[in-house]
């Protein structure tokens, strides 16, 4: 066994987990899987495949062996590369019924390896690694698989290679720690009916989500950073789609009377900016209900109508993390 593999120049290793919370059908075509390497290990194929409320996963890699320490180098390539790649690509696709996803827990099971030497000697190791998933959601997302392969080759792989090459290190890492928060937020509440508490939690971690990346915009408050922030074109034109169908969260914000800095009247000022169709300052003032709805349930002060806002304001708000995360990804250089 060990002559067979010193005289080894690659090995394959079979992978498969199941995702829960949601369903996509298909596989990634070859030029998409032909950017998906990592060092000497490449990905073979990967496809898609749904069964009772989630997705089973399965796919090949193929290491070449240039040293002894590239045996281990499969295993590494799938739980520190491949994984967080499609985990981070599923938390920002989009579902095929027009709703947020649902960010599913992952069942990692690596299922076998096989070593194929020069002189067709194979060497099969089993290997199962269960991970115990919390309750499965009642209805799980159908995610589209087109959505998923454009933002897996135009951001997610894009992000992969700048972060390996060390550049740009304030966005990246600003966009890393942002889909840490968003994915913790997705995982929270696994049926129909949230808890308040639940919904609480969601819009926390959304917002510290939200957080690392607005600090990039960052001024000498607070206040000025989220305004810089907001003044970005797709905030501006998602805040204005909101108001141009006339959704319920608009009117909510602006009934609920919310206040800052010392009872400012925040949301008068957003009714006043949608009347007046300035853009960019209902954007920024959207942004400080968001914020105001935030105060309360972070700092533990006196709550109004912010419990019950955050049930529709985490939604708009998840738009909006995903959003800036694409967008950040996108300002990386071609050349990262």
């Amino acid at each position: 066994m060990t002559q067979g593999i010193s005289s080894m120049k690659s090995y394959t290793l079979e992978f498969s987990f199941d995702v829960t919370g949601c369903e996509m059908e298909g596989h990634l075509n070859p030029e998409i899987v032909s950017q998906i390497h990592f060092k000497n290990a490449k990905l073979d194929y990967i496809e898609f495949m749904p069964t009772r409320n989630q997705t089973h996963v399965k796919g090949s890699v193929t290491v070449e062996l240039n040293q002894l320490d590239d045996l281990f180098l499969g295993e590494t390539f799938i739980h520190s590369h491949l994984i967080p790649m499609i985990r981070n690509t599923l938390a920002i696709t989009n579902s095929s019924q027009d709703k947020l996803p649902f960010l599913p827990y992952f069942e990692p099971s690596i299922n076998l390896i096989t070593y194929r030497g020069l002189n067709h000697i194979d060497v099969q190791v089993l290997k199962e690694k269960k991970v115990k998933c919390g309750e499965h959601p009642q209805n799980p997302l159908k995610l589209d698989l087109n959505d998923f392969s454009k933002n897996l080759i135009h951001l997610v792989i894009k992000l992969d290679r700048a972060t390996l090459q060390q550049k740009n290190h304030e966005r990246i890492s600003a966009i890393q720690r942002s889909f840490f928060w968003l994915i913790g937020a997705q995982q929270v509440g696994h049926t129909d009916g949230f808890l308040i508490y639940e919904v609480i939690s969601k819009y926390r971690l959304l917002w510290t989500a939200l957080n690392a990346i607005y600090n990039l915009y960052k001024k000498t408050t607070e206040r000025q950073t989220i305004k810089n922030f907001a003044r970005n074109p797709f905030i501006v034109d998602y805040v204005d789609s909101l108001v141009q169908k006339k959704d319920t969260i608009i009117f909510n914000l602006i009934s609920s009377k919310l206040t800052l800095w010392d009872n400012f009247p925040i949301s008068d000022e957003l009714s006043k900016s949608i009347q007046s169709v300035d853009k960019v300052k209902t954007a920024q003032n959207f942004m400080f209900c968001l914020y105001a709805i935030r105060n309360p349930i972070i700092h533990g002060s006196e709550l109004n109508d912010e419990i019950k806002l955050c049930k529709g304001a985490y939604i708009v708000l998840e738009h909006i993390v995903k959003k800036s995360i694409r967008a950040e990804i996108m300002k990386l250089s071609e050349k990262s």
